[in-house]
């Protein structure tokens, strides 16, 4: 803001809830004006350890289910945010991959103890049976992003896509992040070049 001095404190917590608690803390202790959460589980950490400090909140799929705001309506008492999930969003993915793919049978890779996770799952096998669309989900459990290469390539041979949701950091295992460097680097470029990716709601059909 014009005539105003802002001092921003960045820190990532790298997918690691130790390390977001230790930061939010900081936080606190800091007297900070305000908290900026990137992610449902970084959001419930901060409302965790403060009541007091504005807290605003993004990449969060359901806010409500995550306890951070009590509707879609109304703010929490020093909590708002925004959700990035459009109500359609799922709606029209599966209708896609439905009627333009012709797909059968689709992989779900997502973590059960992440809220932004499980709501997804939900959401996609509510819509599936609104709308009666002949899809078959196939769930597969991790409970970190390393995981999320090997239970992918376990589910190759029993799907025809990849419906990639958004949870937090897991979308960079399937090639649609920065591909990283070393081994670990080759073997991503590799799962990259199996699939062909779509980033919109991150649909990824296994070439034939």
């Amino acid at each position: 803001m014009e005539g105003s001095t802002i001092v921003y404190n960045v820190q990532n917590a790298q997918g690691d809830v130790n390390n977001t608690q230790t930061i939010a803390r900081n936080f606190v202790a800091d007297r900070v004006d305000l908290i900026f959460a990137n992610s449902t589980p970084n959001a419930q950490v901060a409302l965790n350890v403060t009541k007091t400090i504005p807290i605003v909140f993004t990449s969060v799929a359901d806010p409500v289910g995550a306890g951070l705001v009590p509707s879609m309506h109304e703010a929490g008492e020093n909590i708002t945010g925004t959700s990035r999930n459009p109500p359609e969003a799922i709606r029209k993915t599966l209708k896609f991959m439905s009627e333009a793919m012709h797909l059968k049978r689709i992989g779900i890779v997502y973590n059960p103890g992440e809220q932004n996770s499980v709501a997804q799952i939900k959401a996609i096998q509510a819509e599936i049976e609104r709308h009666g669309y002949p899809l078959q989900v196939v769930e597969a459990a991790v409970a970190n992003t390393s995981e999320v290469k090997q239970v992918a390539e376990s589910l190759i041979g029993r799907i025809d896509a990849f419906y990639v949701i958004t949870h937090y950091g897991q979308y960079r295992r399937f090639g649609t992040g920065r591909v990283g460097r070393g081994r670990r680097g080759a073997e991503d470029s590799r799962l990259h070049r199996r699939y062909r990716v779509f980033k919109t709601r991150w649909i990824c059909r296994l070439r034939r």
